[in-house]
């Protein structure tokens, strides 16, 4: 599959899983309940994007084994943030 495929796919899902933390309530939980820290990375929407999108290629990674796609949220979180 061609890498520009990849990273709108992984951006897409990022989106998807964004906006279902976020309509279920699980997003707005974390940022009052949860730790500083935490809470910090859930309030802002790049930070997330790129941590989820992060997880989707290392979770890919070990799937697949190419070492190419860790370098794909680097390129995905900007796309993920402004479908947001």
């Amino acid at each position: 599959m061609p890498v520009l495929h990849q990273i709108i796919i992984v951006a897409l899902i990022t989106t998807f899983i964004v906006l279902l933390i976020s309509k279920i309530g699980l997003r707005d939980f974390i940022i009052t309940e949860g730790p500083k820290k935490v809470s910090q990375l859930f309030s802002c929407d790049f930070c997330l994007c790129f941590w989820i999108s992060l997880t989707i290629t290392l979770i890919a990674h070990f799937i697949v084994g190419w070492p190419f796609t860790l370098i794909l949220p680097v390129y995905s979180t900007p796309i993920a943030r402004y479908l947001l």
